[in-house]
């Protein structure tokens, strides 16, 4: 065996290494699933119908929203839309899937954003529903700030476990609850 022929299969074996070496520390992500279909068994509620007037579930809606501090887009009361174009969400109301890693460095989540439509429908004089259409994004930042792997951001799709919705239609629910009376409320009758 020469000198040249040795130093080509010692080359040949560091390049193998060290393809397995970067290729075998780096997992990649998982993409996140929908949670299944409306009206499949463990699929999130995303609507409700209140047993209420059309204008007592509009005020509780709204109510609802800016307690929350949520900006609210467009309100249309008579189509019934109200467009909430910006918020955050936690990690917790949503499936994001599994993070991957690039030698021991977590794909970390760095932001996390949504977009709702609330749609309110009259389904009689006593039956109002409620439905909301949630968009939820999340930022992933991969790689592990060297030179060979910087840091990459990219946006990826993420899906409500369906909190966020129940959470909202039982704040709505306890809105439209008659509240007693307090004392001074009922001497003035």
């Amino acid at each position: 065996m020469t000198l040249a022929h040795l130093r080509a299969r010692l080359s040949a074996v560091a390049l193998a290494l060290t393809a397995g070496l970067l290729l075998g520390c780096t997992t990649p992500d998982v993409a996140p699933q929908p949670l299944g279909t409306p009206g499949e068994r463990g699929a999130p509620v995303r609507s409700h119908l209140f047993e209420a007037s059309y204008d007592d579930v509009w005020e509780a809606v709204i109510d609802e929203i800016a307690d929350a501090n949520l900006l609210i887009g467009e309100v249309e009361k008579e189509s019934g839309v109200i467009s909430v174009p910006e918020t955050r969400y936690a990690a917790a109301h949503a499936h994001e899937g599994t993070r991957g890693t690039t030698f021991g460095y977590t794909h970390d989540v760095v932001q996390r954003h949504a977009s709702a439509n609330v749609i309110i429908r009259r389904r009689g004089p006593m039956r109002t529903e409620v439905k909301v259409v949630l968009s939820m994004r999340m930022q992933v930042r991969k790689g592990n700030g060297t030179s060979v792997f910087p840091f990459t951001f990219e946006w990826f799709d993420a899906y409500s476990t369906g909190k966020l919705e129940s959470d909202f239609f039982a704040n709505v629910a306890a809105r439209l609850r008659p509240r007693p009376m307090s004392r001074r409320e009922d001497a003035v009758r």
